[in-house]
């Protein structure tokens, strides 16, 4: 099931400007675990992104939560680069990135099992190493990479 999300600019934001709102439709990025991995004991870390995506919904939460301003700095850098004539896809990526992993890292999932949380020896939903986070990415689909 689900390891990545794309995500349509135009459908996350409310009102922009009649000369901005082009180059959101235009936009689609994909974020999530792009590429495959394996943890130290052989785990798919794809499988383990779709499992957690079904028990967590952290492919959307970070989407759909208000207190997430991340999604307003990725939404931010485009205006911006469209104002300015200068659009960085790195960035925007980055910020896109930083939407799904900052909830993660706020500890906004809940807690652990007693017995999760004693066998990993802290109570940080989502977290067994740094491998999961650190392959979050996200990467431009569709859409004006220099506008």
């Amino acid at each position: 099931m689900a390891k990545t999300r794309f995500i349509n600019l135009d459908q996350l934001v409310d009102t922009v400007s009649a000369d901005v709102e082009a180059y959101f439709s235009d936009i689609e990025v994909e974020a999530g675990i792009l590429q495959e991995a394996l943890y130290k004991n052989g785990a798919s870390l794809q499988d383990v992104a779709r499992r957690l995506n079904e028990r967590y919904n952290w492919l959307e939460h970070g989407l759909n939560t208000d207190q997430n301003m991340d999604l307003k700095t990725a939404i931010q850098i485009v205006v911006d680069g469209i104002s300015k004539g200068i659009f960085s896809e790195q960035q925007f990526c980055n910020a896109v990135a930083a939407v799904f992993i900052n909830p993660i890292n706020r500890k906004e999932f809940g807690d652990n099992a007693p017995s999760t949380a004693a066998r990993k020896g802290f109570n940080h939903v989502m977290i067994h190493t740094g491998l999961f986070i650190s392959k979050i990415k996200a990467r431009l689909t569709q859409g004006v990479k220099n506008v």
